[in-house]
């Protein structure tokens, strides 16, 4: 959601809370005994999602906002490797951070758009060429 200053804000609180109240299911199986990997596939099939969600449309804001995002994701990683910094738990747990997939998932939406059966793709035409001759 668009806030009525054009700030994503709303968005990414919206997010970061709804993500951070799964993290208690993460603890209550990290208890129960799930394995490092296990937790991992809870992780990134209930909270990542959340904080990925529609990411294309809304992703384009600053590093503070990006940090807030990231936080959760350090959380997780917190609760599955409890000792270890952000990014030697990236390298155990072979997750990348959410900047990163951002980035990623945004080229690949932007490579989709490029085939000419995709829905949107008169979007991506060039309508206007100046007066040099270049698109």
């Amino acid at each position: 959601m668009l806030g009525s200053n054009l700030k994503w804000n709303t968005q990414v609180d919206d997010k970061t809370k709804k993500a951070c109240k799964r993290l208690y299911a993460l603890r209550v199986l990290k208890k129960a005994g799930l394995q490092e990997r296990e937790l991992v596939l809870v992780y990134k099939s209930m909270i990542r999602p959340i904080l990925e969600y529609a990411v294309e449309a809304w992703s384009d804001f600053p590093q503070y906002v990006s940090d807030k995002l990231e936080r959760v994701q350090k959380r997780a990683l917190w609760i599955i490797y409890p000792g270890s910094d952000y990014g030697e738990a990236l390298n155990i747990s072979k997750l990348e951070s959410l900047k990163d997939r951002r980035v990623d998932l945004c080229k690949k939406y932007i490579n989709k758009l490029k085939d000419p059966s995709h829905t949107l793709h008169h979007l991506t035409k060039t309508y206007y060429t100046n007066t040099h001759g270049y698109n």
